[in-house]
């Protein structure tokens, strides 16, 4: 039976499909109402799956009177169902590898690189590669007042580099941050109300952008916030 529910499990059929076709195959025939109490879930649960697995070919129904009886088929109809996957994979392939040539010349001379980054280490990572690449910084910023916090040691450093290579950064910031950027040089800055401002701290630089998911301070949980910009 292990090896039955693994093949099923492969077919992609849920865990409940396959509880109530082994149930059936033990059983031979039932109701949905017998099914539910022998799997101690709603009868119309059991009503609900045990039509699923008529469509997918896995049960028969016959109707005694006004109530509806299922039939579990024989596990060789898995098997087959087994063989139709290998052929549609099979033509599938040879699909995919007729386009792939195609695809590939399309995106010939073109990478796109992706890295995921954490903690305090990564946002100091991001800002070097912006110091290197220096060119103008696009920023969309929601909590400055944490990266003074959380860079108090590295930002003093990164402005003074900043300035000394003239990388000039476009800012869009909430109003409430505007006492922490007056001392900012070469930065400029549009203050709009939070609701328009993203909730993730995003930088846009040369043919590079970062993006930072942030935890904001919530009422239910107000000392929770985390995050950069």
């Amino acid at each position: 039976m292990k090896k039955l529910k693994e093949t099923l499990a492969f077919l992609g059929f849920s865990e409940l499909e396959t509880k109530v076709y082994l149930k059936l195959l033990h059983l031979k025939e039932s109701t949905a109402s017998r099914l539910g109490k022998e799997l101690k879930i709603h009868r119309r649960t059991a009503y609900d799956v045990a039509e699923r697995l008529v469509k997918k070919g896995l049960l028969t129904c016959i109707k005694k009177g006004r109530i509806r009886h299922y039939k579990p088929v024989l596990p060789l109809r898995i098997l087959h169902k087994l063989r139709e996957m290998e052929r549609e994979i099979k033509e599938k392939r040879e699909e995919l590898g007729k386009v792939l040539p195609k695809i590939e010349k399309t995106l010939e001379g073109e990478r796109i690189d992706v890295k995921v980054l954490f903690g305090r280490k990564g946002i100091e990572t991001l800002y070097l590669d912006e110091l290197k690449e220096g060119k103008t910084i696009h920023v969309i910023c929601t909590t400055i007042d944490r990266t003074e916090e959380l860079l108090k040691h590295f930002l003093p450093k990164f402005t003074k580099e900043r300035l000394k290579k003239r990388i000039l950064i476009r800012m869009i910031a909430t109003r409430k941050d505007k006492k922490y950027l007056e001392k900012y040089k070469l930065l400029r800055v549009r203050h709009l109300h939070p609701r328009y401002v993203s909730p993730a701290s995003i930088a846009i630089y040369g043919k590079k952008a970062w993006n930072n998911p942030l935890e904001r301070r919530t009422r239910n949980n107000p000392h929770k916030e985390h995050g950069n910009c």
